[in-house]
């Protein structure tokens, strides 16, 4: 499902614009769905301020549909609470609203002996006028690109990078997939025990042109954080979705696969505090003022007349005026608009991703391959179509044109899953 851009202004208050989109996928080896989002976005001033828009992914686990139903659970009740506890601040909010959701998982798996232990990691984003801040349980991620740079906000709660952690070995960019040890099992999750730790990461400052991604490990455990980037930096959010999904599944898609991608836009998120009017400033400095003002319009009345009293009177108000719009700024509404300190440790890893040459060279494999799969299979697609774009993509990175041939690389594979889609099945060919 995809998210249509949405821009809203309350008078002067613009609520950033965002280019963003979600898709949730099956994969190529399940046979039901365990990965749940959600998107919430402020629909008036004040939840801008107090609350913004949230993202969320949940990656269930369990037998039978439990662990559907635990990121059902999950994705639900933290978009719904997080809004409930309106004398909170935003982070103490959020994680209240994962606490929460940990809680009703529990009581449900314990109501249940086919949904005992079921659990589901959880992972949500919150962009404020402030900036940006996460909740974070399990392993799903949060990245952020900001231009040719993609940090990792969130930690993964899994046994490789707890490891690391402990063993004070993962360090800056060090990859902690490269540690001997089983990368899919996790450590902490909502659902199984009845209390959870919740991580906060944050807050992030966010400028325009910053990119945000959520996704399950059915997207980071196959296409790397360097591809990610190169994507998110060059297409729009529902073109990305779609080829990081597309991408991951064709390359195994072994588990469901979700992503939310959402691009900060023109109108700039505003500052924590802004300038207010302060009446009671300039009413002093006029009322002050105002004996010694007599004295001057009478001189002025003598010397020059009523019009010199015009135009004194208008540069007198027009310093009032001056004086009143430079008072101090003042917190736009008590405690709601202050996220407080800074909180966790992120980002946990940042990844330049600006070599061209070789995520060209990996789009054209894929492309030469699916088409080879594509034609081996006999699958009825319009090849006129597609050889020309896969035409395009090799001249282009022929000639060094990298951009242009990643672009066409993309679009044809995007096209191709899309007209794979659209064969039919065997029971409507019978």
């Amino acid at each position: 499902m995809t998210f249509v851009s949405i821009t809203k202004n309350y008078g002067n208050l613009a609520i950033t614009t965002m280019d963003h989109s979600a898709l949730s996928d099956v994969g190529m080896r399940r046979a039901n769905n365990q990965d749940a989002y959600t998107v919430t976005l402020a629909n008036s001033d004040e939840q801008w301020r107090t609350r913004g828009h949230l993202f969320v992914v949940a990656d269930g686990m369990g037998a039978h549909a439990a662990g559907e139903l635990a990121s059902k659970l999950a994705a639900e009740t933290v978009s719904l609470l997080y809004r409930k506890y309106p004398s909170e601040n935003a982070p103490t909010a959020l994680c209240r609203a994962f606490e929460d959701a940990n809680a009703k998982i529990y009581a449900r798996g314990q109501a249940n002996p086919d949904f005992s232990g079921m659990g589901t990691t959880c992972s949500a984003l919150v962009l404020l006028p402030q900036g940006a801040f996460c909740g974070h349980v399990g392993d799903s991620r949060i990245y952020r690109l900001r231009k040719n740079h993609l940090e990792q906000l969130t930690f993964d709660h899994s046994l490789v990078w707890e490891y690391r952690a402990a063993a004070s070995q993962f360090v800056g960019q060090e990859k902690p997939g490269e540690c001997k040890l089983p990368s899919n099992v996790i450590t902490r999750s909502l659902g199984p025990h009845p209390e959870v730790k919740v991580d906060l990461e944050g807050p992030f400052e966010t400028e325009f042109g910053d990119t945000f991604l959520l996704c399950s490990d059915g997207l980071s455990g196959l296409v790397s954080d360097e591809e990610i980037g190169q994507i998110m930096g060059r297409f729009s959010s529902e073109v990305a979705t779609q080829f990081l999904v597309n991408l991951a599944n064709l390359r195994g898609g072994h588990d469901n696969i979700t992503v939310i991608v959402t691009k900060v836009g023109e109108a700039p998120l505003l500052p924590a505090k802004e300038a207010t009017l302060d009446m009671s400033g300039g009413l002093a400095l006029a009322l002050g003022g105002m004996n010694l003002v007599g004295v001057i319009a009478c001189s002025i009345w003598e010397k020059w007349g009523p019009a010199a009293i015009f135009f004194f009177c208008m540069i007198l108000f027009s310093m009032w005026g001056y004086f009143i719009l430079k008072q101090s700024p003042k917190d736009n509404g008590g405690e709601n608009f202050d996220l407080g300190d800074p909180f966790g440790e992120g980002p946990h890893t940042r990844t330049v991703c600006q070599n061209g040459e070789d995520f060209a060279q990996v789009l054209e494999k894929v492309s030469k391959e699916f088409i080879e799969a594509a034609k081996a299979e006999k699958w009825d697609f319009q090849w006129s179509e597609l050889d020309e774009i896969y035409g395009k993509a090799q001249k282009t990175h022929e000639t060094g044109e990298l951009s242009v041939a990643i672009e066409h690389y993309v679009t044809l594979i995007n096209k191709m899953v899309v007209q794979l889609h659209n064969q039919p099945n065997e029971q409507e060919q019978g």
